[in-house]
């Protein structure tokens, strides 16, 4: 049985009324309460769908078939870890264990944990600006199977180079996901993966960095825009009955 980590849970489509509802693990709500706009319908579509349509929402953590853990906050990996690699690889040779070579932007890294997955904080609420009017007519519709989304990959991976100080390319992936409602155990989720490669500015560890990652920040929010635009391309099987 599939395992998930929610760190993160929409009851509603809140973004877009000023609120965002979380969970603690306990079940309860550990975060500000949603917004429950008036039921005037001069409000916009953005709110009366908030009141109209339940779509539970959720960050998953989980890692399937031995994959790499994702990245839930900015995995920085430089000359030093391929070369961690490649000794690991000669000792285990040494001792009769062999293994393929991972590719450079699979290994470990350094952790820079103020610069949280883009996804983890602003993809929901694209999502939900999307949505806004495209649910009309669907008034008190609940829905009962969540939406995925997975902080696959965010990276920034030093790029093959002689340079003393070479240039880093910045991965990003997502994946969102979700059954339908009328599937059963075997039904296949229908899935959406995001994924964006940065490197044409190559940029040098050090000017990533600067200004707070202001950089890597301008490509995550870039990141996020192409996303949302490829759920929506897919909302219909995404939210099929």
């Amino acid at each position: 049985m599939k395992q998930m980590l929610s760190v993160l849970t929409l009851s509603t489509l809140v973004s877009a009324c000023g609120g965002l509802a979380t969970t603690d693990g306990s079940g309860t709500n550990a975060g500000p309460q949603a917004v429950q706009p008036s039921a005037s319908q001069d409000k916009p579509a953005e709110a009366r769908l908030a009141s109209e349509v339940r779509i539970p929402m959720e960050i998953s953590l989980h890692t399937p078939n031995g994959q790499r853990y994702p990245d839930s906050v900015l995995r920085v990996v430089d000359k030093s870890d391929r070369a961690l690699d490649v000794g690991l690889l000669v000792v285990g040779a040494l001792l009769g264990s062999f293994r393929l070579p991972v590719a450079k932007e699979d290994y470990r890294g350094t952790k820079v944990e103020t610069m949280r997955h883009p996804a983890m904080q602003h993809l929901f609420g694209g999502i939900t600006a999307t949505m806004a009017g495209q649910q009309e007519g669907k008034s008190g519709r609940q829905y009962k199977n969540p939406l995925y989304a997975r902080p696959d990959t965010f990276a920034l991976v030093y790029a093959d180079s002689e340079d003393e100080k070479p240039p880093y390319e910045l991965f990003i992936q997502t994946t969102v996901w979700r059954k339908p409602d009328s599937g059963g155990w075997l039904t296949s989720p229908v899935m959406v993966v995001c994924r964006d490669t940065f490197s044409a500015s190559a940029f040098t560890l050090s000017q990533w960095e600067m200004e707070d990652y202001a950089a890597v920040k301008a490509k995550g929010e870039e990141h996020i825009r192409n996303c949302v635009g490829k759920v929506e391309l897919a909302l219909n099987e995404l939210f099929k009955e």
